[in-house]
C-alpha cells in the first residue's frame, strides 16, 4: 500500500509556487513489495521512427523548391509508430484491448539488463551515471527482422506490467527508457536502452550573443555563451556595450544586485531602469551605478581601471508557475526544466515528492553563477555535490534528487539474511573515514590578485576578494589518530552563501563520515522494478563480520542483468 505524508502549510519559502493545499512530502511503500513481479508479464511498448513514411509535398519541395530530388518527390519522412515487438508469454489480445486484436509473441526477459548507481565506491561525494543497458528479444525464427526496418536511436520505450491473461490496457507502466539503437542477429534482437537522463547531456542553455547591439552585444562578442546566475552567487559580468559601459551578468530577469564592487571598491546604486535603451541614455552620477534588473544589466559611472564584480539575487523569471529559485531543490528543478533544446517535462518527470523533501531539509539560500559552456548533467552534479547530494532518473521516467544520509536515520524495509533468495553478503569497498570536512560559502565567480585591487581596499577585504571561496571546518582531530591517512576534504563551489549554513551541512557530513563506512553487496531474487536507490533498509539477524544482528544500510545500486537476480549494493 503506498502511504503519502502530508503537511497543510506552503513548501519553505514558496520555492514550488502555492499548489492546492495540503501538498505531499513524504511518500514511499509501507511494506516495500519485493514480490510484485511474481505471476505477472511484461509487455514491450516501442515508439521507433519509419525512414520510409511521411507525408509528400509533390513537386514543391519544403522551401518552395519546384526541381526534383534523386527519389522523384520532396517528402517530410519519419513517422513516429507505435509498436508491440514482444511480451513475456505470447498471447492474441481481445478486439477491445490495447493492442486490438493483435498477437504479441514471446520473445521478451522478465528484466532488461540495466543497472543505476548513485555513486561508486565508499565516499559518497563521487559521482555516478546510470549504466547503459538493453532488452534482448529472442528471435531464432527471424519473426522480428522488420523491426531492422525503422530508426531506433532515440525512440522511447515503455514497459508494463499485468497479471497473465488479463486485458494489456490494464497493466501498469513499470519502466521507460530511450533506446540508444538496435543489434541484430540470427537468434535475438538487442534494443539498447538508456535512461530518459540523456536528455540531461545536452547544454544548460543555447543562447548566445549575436554581436548586432543592444541586448545582443558587440560585435566582439558574437558566438560567446551568454551567462545565467541563479540564486544568490557573485558574478563577473559580461560587457556587452563597450561604448556606455553597459555589463549583463545573467541572460534572464534577476531579483536584485546586492552589491557593485569595482576594484572591490563598492559603488552605490542610482536607479534602475526597465530597458536596455533607458539604461544607455540615463543620466547616472560619477561613482554610482544604473541597473536593470529586468534584463539583468548595470552601468557604472567610473572610469574602469579595475575589473568589476557583483553580488547578485538572479534568474526571477516564473517558469511553469515557479517563482525565481534560491534553494537548492528549485535552482535542480529550473536547471532540469527550463531552456536548452532538451529539458524535462516539469509536470510528469519530476519526482515531485522527492523534490519536496529535499526542498523541507536545505531550505538554506544558494546560487551558481554559469559562464562557460556547461551541459545540463553537470550543473545539476555542482549542485547536488555541496550537501552528498545525487540526481538519477527513476524507471519510472521522473528525475529524483535526494541526499545521502547516516543509515541511522531508521528504515521503511526489513529484510531477512538469507530471505528472497538472498545470496552471501560481501564486503566489496571499505576505506578510512574522514579526518574533516571544509565547507566552501559565498563563492567568488573570478577572484581578483591584490594587484587587481584599489589601493583603498584594506588587506581583510583583499584577502577576501582574492580567494575562491571562504570555508567552514568541521574536524575530527580524534581520527588522525586512528586513522593515519585520514584526509580532510574540501567542498568547493557549494553554493551556500551564509557561512552558519555553510557551517551546518559541513557539520552534518562530518558527523556522518567521522566513523568507517563500508559497502556491502548481494543478490536477491525480487522484483527488478522496484526502485530501491536512495532507501534505508534493515538487515535482520545476520551477525555476522561484526555487522550485528540489526545493520541499518543505504541502497545505493541496483543491476539487473536480466536473469532473475538482481544485485543491490549498500552502504554503511
Amino acid at each position: 500500500m503506498a502511504q503519502t505524508e502530508y503537511v497543510d502549510w506552503f513548501p519553505p519559502l514558496g520555492q514550488f509556487g502555492g499548489p492546492v493545499q495540503p501538498w505531499p512530502l513524504a511518500a514511499g511503500v509501507d511494506p516495500l513489495n519485493l514480490g510484485a513481479h511474481r505471476g505477472k508479464d511484461l509487455l514491450l511498448i516501442a515508439e521507433p521512427t519509419d525512414p520510409a513514411s511521411g507525408p509528400s509535398l509533390g513537386v514543391f519541395g519544403p522551401l518552395g523548391d519546384p526541381v526534383y530530388p534523386d527519389s522523384g518527390e520532396w517528402g517530410w519522412k519519419g513517422t513516429r509508430l507505435t509498436l508491440y515487438p514482444a511480451a513475456t508469454t505470447p498471447r492474441s489480445s481481445d478486439n477491445n484491448d490495447t493492442p486490438a486484436a493483435t498477437y504479441v509473441p514471446g520473445a521478451l526477459p522478465a528484466a532488461p539488463n540495466m543497472g543505476s548507481s548513485i555513486f561508486d565506491g565508499i565516499d559518497p561525494a563521487s559521482r555516478s551515471r546510470p549504466t547503459v543497458g538493453e532488452i534482448e528479444l529472442i528471435d531464432p525464427g527471424g519473426d522480428l527482422d522488420y523491426l531492422l526496418r525503422y530508426v531506433w536511436d532515440g525512440a522511447p520505450l515503455t514497459l508494463k506490467r499485468g497479471t497473465r491473461g488479463t486485458p494489456f490496457s490494464t497493466w501498469d507502466v513499470v519502466a521507460r527508457y530511450t533506446a540508444a539503437g538496435i543489434l541484430p542477429d540470427l537468434d535475438a534482437k538487442r534494443i539498447s536502452l538508456r535512461d530518459l537522463g540523456w536528455q540531461l547531456q545536452g547544454l544548460l542553455h543555447a543562447d548566445y550573443y549575436g554581436g548586432t547591439g543592444g541586448l545582443d552585444g558587440d560585435p566582439s562578442l558574437a558566438g560567446r555563451w551568454k551567462p545565467w546566475a541563479l540564486g544568490y552567487c557573485n558574478a563577473e559580468p559580461v560587457l556587452i556595450n563597450a561604448a556606455a559601459q553597459i555589463f549583463q551578468w545573467s541572460l534572464t530577469a534577476s531579483a536584485a544586485l546586492t552589491e557593485l564592487r569595482h576594484g572591490g571598491v563598492v559603488l552605490p546604486v542610482h536607479a534602475d531602469y526597465p530597458t536596455f535603451e533607458a539604461l544607455e541614455s540615463a543620466s547616472i552620477p560619477s561613482g554610482y551605478h544604473g541597473t536593470c534588473l529586468a534584463h539583468s544589466l548595470v552601468r557604472p559611472n567610473v572610469g574602469l581601471q579595475y575589473g568589476i564584480r557583483l553580488d547578485v539575487i538572479g534568474d526571477n523569471e516564473v517558469a511553469y508557475g515557479h517563482p525565481g529559485p534560491t534553494t537548492r531543490a528549485a535552482i535542480a528543478r529550473r536547471i532540469a526544466t527550463t531552456r536548452g533544446p532538451n529539458r524535462l517535462d516539469d509536470a510528469a518527470q519530476i519526482d515531485i515528492t522527492a523534490f519536496n523533501r529535499l526542498e523541507t531539509r536545505n531550505a538554506a539560500p544558494v546560487g551558481w553563477y554559469f559562464s562557460d559552456v556547461i551541459s545540463k548533467a553537470e550543473a545539476l552534479d555542482i549542485v547536488m555535490g555541496g550537501i552528498l547530494g545525487w540526481w538519477r532518473i527513476r524507471p519510472d521516467g521522473r528525475l529524483t534528487i535526494g541526499r545521502v544520509e547516516t543509515p541511522r536515520i531508521g528504515s521503511t524495509l526489513a529484510i531477512e539474511y538469507k530471505a528472497e533468495g538472498m545470496t552471501k553478503p560481501r564486503k566489496v569497498a571499505g576505506g578510512p573515514p574522514r579526518a574533516g570536512t571544509n565547507m566552501s560559502w559565498r563563492s567568488n565567480a573570478a577572484p581578483e590578485a591584490r594587484n587587481a585591487l584599489a589601493t583603498s581596499v584594506d588587506e581583510t577585504s583583499a584577502a577576501i576578494y582574492g580567494q575562491a571561496a571562504r570555508y567552514v571546518p568541521a574536524l575530527s582531530p580524534h581520527v588522525v589518530t586512528l586513522y593515519p591517512t585520514a584526509k580532510v576534504v574540501y567542498v568547493a563551489n557549494s553554493g551556500f552563501w551564509n557561512e552558519d549554513d555553510a557551517g551546518v551541512e559541513a557539520n552534518r557530513q562530518q558527523g556522518i563520515l567521522s566513523i568507517e563506512r563500508s559497502r556491502w553487496q548481494w543478490e536477491m531474487q525480487v522484483d527488478p522494478f522496484v526502485d530501491m536507490i536512495g532507501t534505508v533498509a534493515t538487515l535482520n539477524n545476520f551477525n555476522r563480520l561484526e555487522v550485528g544482528a540489526a545493520a541499518s544500510l543505504l541502497c545505493v545500486r541496483m543491476d539487473t542483468p536480466g536473469l532473475a537476480e538482481t544485485t543491490f549494493d549498500w552502504w554503511g
